[in-house]
């Protein structure tokens, strides 16, 4: 298998091009050392993330879009892996 790995600074991007399948798949993580004051702000933000943007303001918008984009699906996930707090954006 062919691994492309990009680092972009900040982060890394990992590319992994193939013919096999006509769906493509973007996975982001945003990983941080856990504290107890940002639990409630960081699984808020993972929920307005995938709800609304300045273009969509609102959930409808948002899903309209997504169809006009051949039935785009996202979703996140909020978890912790020992002292790190991890949002996950598919």
């Amino acid at each position: 298998m062919e691994y492309i790995d990009f680092d972009m600074g900040s982060y890394k991007l990992h590319i992994i091009p193939t013919d096999k399948f006509k769906t493509v798949n973007i996975s982001i993580n945003f990983k941080r050392k856990l504290k107890k004051e940002e639990i409630t702000l960081r699984n808020f933000l993972n929920d307005i993330l995938l709800c609304s943007t300045k273009k969509y303001p609102n959930s409808k918008e948002m899903e309209i879009e997504s169809e006009n984009l051949y039935n785009l699906q996202a979703y996140g996930n909020t978890s912790v892996s020992g002292k790190y707090g991890i949002i996950s954006i598919n």
